[in-house]
């Protein structure tokens, strides 16, 4: 009765530890004749207990909760071999690939090897034809991209709601960046945490948020993972219903470059009749562009 409710309970990480090496110290010394040649069996107590202690180590290292030896009693009766020996395939396979990057000295470097240095491929896995593993040549940098290329992008947000904390939300939940910081011109709001309550909840086309004026060209890093990029900031009444999350995200076009330096020229006080030109003309193109996104027809960002 007591070995059964231990094996439904879910042992700490000391006594996992004591149970790897009891079941470590019976296979040596009951199993001599399998040793380097056993078969898992979910019958076999041995090899249960052993089992069950090393994926709960393993599960406490990665941070994933622990389960009973009685639930991973029924995960590791449930286990495919062909599915396991295929993850261990494209283990290997991921690590031979990944030696490669991480002795390149730049992209550059990853696409065009020095001489000798095999290039890094994808590796796919089938189960069919005449070649089970089949590699292909990585595909070179988006221009589209801001990650892995030059692009740049644009955001119209509402003038009226859009605050700084909702400029953060869209960076990490639709970007997926992991910490940016937001630099607008001539001034710096870091991270998320380097700023209070109150300046995060204010409206990015309010009164106290002067750095962010229309046109505005916004330096967003993200040292997580090593990028950044510039988002130009443009404000617009959007409607509710049609545009619900108060925004809209593009990406660089010659229509957006057409309106940055339009704007760059008026906020500098160069008023001439050519600026202004620029300026209807900017005005039609960022028009244009609202009109193509409402029809889903504006190229919209894409992170490779």
């Amino acid at each position: 009765g007591q070995g059964r409710l231990r094996d439904q309970t879910v042992l700490s990480l000391a006594e996992n530890t004591q149970d790897f090496l009891k079941a470590t110290r019976r296979f040596i010394t009951e199993c001599k004749d399998t040793v380097g040649n056993a078969t898992f069996d979910k019958d076999d107590e041995i090899a249960m207990d052993f089992v069950a202690a090393v994926s709960n180590l393993r599960m406490h290292i990665y941070g994933i909760p622990m389960q009973s030896r009685f639930a991973l009693k029924g995960i590791a009766g449930n286990i495919i071999h062909a599915i396991a020996s295929t993850n261990a395939i494209a283990a290997g396979l991921i690590v031979l690939e990944a030696i490669k990057v991480v002795t390149s000295n730049s992209t550059q470097e990853l696409l065009e090897p020095r001489e000798g240095k095999p290039k890094p491929k994808f590796v796919w896995i089938k189960n069919c034809g005449p070649t089970v593993i089949t590699p292909q040549s990585l595909i070179p940098p988006t221009k589209t991209c801001v990650v892995c290329g030059d692009a740049q992008m644009s955001i119209y947000v509402d003038k009226k709601t859009f605050t700084l904390n909702d400029l953060y939300d869209v960076l990490q939940k639709r970007l997926n960046m992991i910490s940016p910081s937001i630099s607008p011109p001539d001034s710096d709001f870091g991270y998320r945490d380097d700023n209070d309550d109150d300046i995060l909840k204010r409206v990015l086309g309010g009164d106290k948020m002067k750095a962010f004026t229309n046109g505005a060209q916004i330096l967003v890093d993200d040292e997580g993972q090593n990028f950044s990029f510039n988002l130009l900031l443009y404000f617009k009444d959007l409607d509710e219903k049609e545009h619900p999350d108060r925004f809209i995200l593009n990406t660089s076009d010659e229509k957006i470059k057409e309106a940055k330096e339009a704007t760059n020229l008026g906020r500098v006080g160069m008023e001439t009749e050519e600026s202004a030109k620029k300026k209807r003309a900017a005005e039609q193109a960022i028009a244009g562009a609202h009109k193509k996104a409402r029809t889903g027809t504006v190229e919209t960002i894409t992170l490779d």
